[in-house]
């Protein structure tokens, strides 16, 4: 994503609207698939920080990985939010109406 589509989206999500880009349960499911191997990235990488010396360079090189898996982290979780605030273009989706209805068809 670019720094310039990044602000368009925080502009959206801060006045409340959406993108207008309708996403479908498959593209829902996959940016939450996405978001969750983002954070288990994140965690691999904080435990093998905790395993390096303080203020050595290879815990600041970890640490600036952390840090940048982590503001990807939040970058994916806008755009679920945003991505899930309207339903499916679909119609056969938006009539699946019941909790976890856009990730009981997806690749398990």
């Amino acid at each position: 994503m670019t720094h310039r589509s990044t602000l368009d989206l925080r502009g959206a999500l801060h006045r409340g609207g959406s993108t207008d880009l309708a996403t479908t349960d498959d593209q829902l499911d996959e940016t939450s698939r996405d978001l969750l191997r983002k954070v288990d990235k994140l965690r691999q990488t904080e435990e093998r920080k905790r395993h390096t010396a303080r203020s050595s360079s290879e815990f600041h090189r970890l640490a600036e990985e952390a840090e940048q898996i982590s503001q990807d982290i939040f970058a994916s979780a806008q755009r679920e939010r945003v991505a899930g605030r309207d339903d499916s273009p679909i119609p056969a989706e938006r009539d699946e109406q019941h909790p976890g209805d856009w990730t009981d068809e997806g690749p398990g």
